[in-house]
C-alpha cells in the first residue's frame, strides 16, 4: 500500500453534495504519564462551517471535554495541509504532522509519527453499505510533545495512538449505530475493527490486521462491551478475532482485552456516542502478555438524534475541566 503524502493530510476536492464532510480524528495514550485523549475536527465544505470534539484525560479522574458545532470554517496558513475548528487543529506544517489544542484549561501540542505499514486506505466505505463516508484511511501512530491540563504540564514522550481521515457525503441517519475498536502494539501488531448496524437491521463488519508485517482483511470477529449503569459508559472491551478462514494455522484465535482509561460523550448532528482510550492486552505466540493502546467508539442512534442523552457517569457530557469523584472499584473489570 502506497505511503501517504503531505497533501493527503489536507482538504480534498469536495463533491457537489450538500452534506459533503471531511474529518480527521486522533486518539492517543501515554502509559508512563497516564494521560490520553480523543480529538476530532470536521469541515462541511458546502455549508461553510466546522465542528470539533475533544477529551483529554489524566489518570482516571481529571478530564477536559469540549464539543462545538456549527463553528466558522478556518482557512489554514499557506504551506500547511490540514484543517481545524475553533481552538483545535490537525495539520502538517511541512515537516511534521501535528495535533494542537489551545484553550484556557487545556493546551495540547503533539507531533504525530505514523507506524509504517499500518495504513488502511479505501474508497466507497470499504464495502460498508451505510453511506457515512466515501474515502477513508486509518493509521496507527506514536506521539510526543506536551499537554497542559488545568495548569499542570505533562510531557508526552512515547504515546501510542490511532488516527483516521475521511471525506465524502455524510449521512448519520443511515445507520443505527457503530462500534469501532482500534489497537496499536507498534510495528509488531495493530488492527482496525468496525461493526455497523444499518437502518435495515443488517450487521456489517470490516477489519484490517497487521501482524509481523503481514496485512490481513478480516470480517470474522466479535466485540463485546461492559458498560456502567448509565448504559453508555464502557469499562472494558473484549474482542475475539477468528483467523480460521485466512492463511493461518487452523483454528487460530486472537483475543484482545481493553481496560478503558476514560472517554467523553460527543455529538455531531444526529450522531451521539462514547469515544475513549485505554490499555489493550493480548497473549503473543510465545505466551507473553503484551500491552498496547486502544481506542474505542460506541455510537447509538436509533431515534436519528431527536432526543438528547440526559446522564453519563463521570460528567462526560459537560464542556470544561472536571475532577470527578468516582470510586475506583466501579471501573474494575468484572471477571
Amino acid at each position: 500500500m502506497a505511503d501517504l503524502t503531505i497533501e493527503d493530510e489536507g482538504l480534498h476536492a469536495a463533491g457537489t453534495e450538500h452534506n459533503w464532510q471531511e474529518s480527521a480524528v486522533v486518539a492517543w495514550r501515554d502509559f508512563d504519564a497516564d494521560i490520553g485523549g480523543n480529538h476530532r475536527v470536521a469541515v462541511w465544505h458546502n455549508q461553510n462551517y466546522s465542528n470539533l470534539w475533544c477529551g483529554v484525560y489524566h489518570q482516571r479522574d481529571k478530564i477536559y471535554r469540549l464539543n462545538l458545532e456549527h463553528q466558522p470554517r478556518i482557512d489554514m496558513p499557506a504551506g500547511t495541509h490540514g484543517f481545524g475548528c475553533g481552538p483545535q487543529r490537525i495539520f502538517h506544517d511541512g515537516k511534521n504532522l501535528r495535533l494542537q489544542l489551545d484553550t484556557p484549561e487545556c493546551q495540547v501540542d503533539l507531533i504525530i509519527d505514523d507506524v509504517k505499514g499500518s495504513t488502511e486506505k479505501f474508497d466507497d466505505a470499504g464495502g460498508i453499505s451505510a453511506p457515512t463516508y466515501r474515502n477513508h484511511y486509518n493509521m496507527h501512530c506514536r506521539l510526543h510533545g506536551t499537554v497542559v491540563l488545568n495548569g499542570v504540564r505533562h510531557d508526552v514522550k512515547n504515546a501510542l495512538g490511532w488516527r483516521d481521515h475521511s471525506w465524502g457525503p455524510r449521512d448519520y441517519t443511515a445507520k443505527l449505530g457503530h462500534r469501532s475498536f482500534h489497537g496499536n502494539f507498534g510495528e509488531k501488531l495493530n488492527f482496525h475493527l468496525l461493526t455497523v448496524l444499518t437502518t435495515t437491521g443488517k450487521l456489517e463488519r470490516r477489519g484490517f490486521l497487521v501482524r509481523d508485517g503481514v496485512t490481513m482483511d478480516i470480517n470474522t470477529f466479535t466485540t463485546r462491551m461492559e458498560l456502567l449503569e448509565d448504559g453508555v459508559t464502557p469499562v472494558k472491551a473484549t474482542c475475539h478475532v477468528f483467523l480460521e478462514n485466512i492463511d493461518t494455522p487452523a483454528g487460530e484465535k486472537l483475543v484482545f482485552t481493553c481496560e478503558v482509561q476514560k472517554g467523553v460523550m460527543s455529538q455531531v448532528l444526529q450522531m451521539r456516542g462514547f469515544f475513549g482510550v485505554g490499555d489493550c492486552y493480548y497473549v503473543d505466540k510465545n505466551g507473553k502478555r503484551e500491552r498496547g493502546f486502544c481506542n474505542i467508539e460506541i455510537t447509538n442512534n436509533p431515534r436519528f438524534g431527536d432526543r438528547d442523552l440526559t446522564m453519563a457517569i463521570g460528567n462526560t457530557l459537560t464542556n470544561g475541566f472536571h475532577q470527578i469523584d468516582i470510586a475506583d472499584w466501579m471501573y474494575q473489570p468484572l471477571d
